[in-house]
């Protein structure tokens, strides 16, 4: 592959896939559109599972040896998406706001495939 076409296919790249965990512990894969904010896709997530009150949550990514970064609701997911691509094992976790603790919960349910980045 050229880097013309490496940047091609790379320029190509929408969204990320990536497996959520819920404030009720339920894990679920879910497609973050890269051009969109923190914020627009915490409240598309809280709305599908009719969670009302987006403000009251924070979306926080979970990476290998648990480490913890809290996402910022202004800030767009394509700001994010080297970190949420880095591993099969990076997650996201939906949690109201001041909570301490990370789901013991993990996504396993969902197969060994944690991210990957979808090309249109």
């Amino acid at each position: 592959m050229s880097d013309s076409d490496f940047e091609e296919a790379e320029s190509e790249i929408h969204s990320i896939e990536m497996n959520i965990v819920y404030p009720d512990g339920n894990p679920s894969k879910y497609s973050l559109y890269l051009e969109n904010t923190v914020k627009q896709e915490k409240e598309t997530m809280l709305d599908i599972r009719h969670i009302q009150n987006p403000d009251e949550y924070e979306l926080v990514m979970i990476q290998p040896l648990r480490q913890k970064t809290v996402l910022e609701d202004s800030i767009t997911i394509n700001d994010y998406a080297t970190d949420l691509a880095s591993s099969h094992e990076t997650y996201l976790e939906i949690r109201r706001k001041g909570t301490q603790k990370t789901s013991e919960k993990q996504p396993g349910g969902l197969g060994n495939v944690g991210s990957c980045i979808t090309l249109k």
